[in-house]
């Protein structure tokens, strides 16, 4: 992934959860898993990214991010419905699995 950020000239913070901590403590199950958080420090909003799958013909465009962004920026409520994330399960170290994984 650190060769495909500078690819893609990311231009935010990138991080390795090599400790799978982070996604522990989020309660992440897939990834993408997206969490947006307002100026507070709040989670405004977690779900998915649009509306696209793989072999559903729907092209990919962020829709549902960028509606939550647009929606923080302006101080406006999170959006009230929200799908969740859909993408590939976390793949847990051997004996670091979250409580209760299955």
């Amino acid at each position: 992934m650190p060769v495909e950020a500078r690819r893609a000239g990311y231009h935010f913070p990138y991080l390795l959860d090599a400790e799978q901590e982070i996604a522990k403590a989020f309660n992440a199950v897939c990834t993408p898993d997206i969490f947006l958080f307002d100026a507070a420090g709040g989670l405004f909003y977690h779900g998915q990214f649009d509306a696209s799958r793989p072999r559903n013909d729907l092209p990919v465009t962020g829709e549902d991010l960028s509606a939550a962004v647009a929606a923080v920026l302006a101080g406006a409520r999170p959006p009230a419905e929200v799908l969740p994330s859909m993408g590939c399960s976390i793949k847990w170290r051997p004996g670091n699995e979250p409580e209760g994984w299955v």
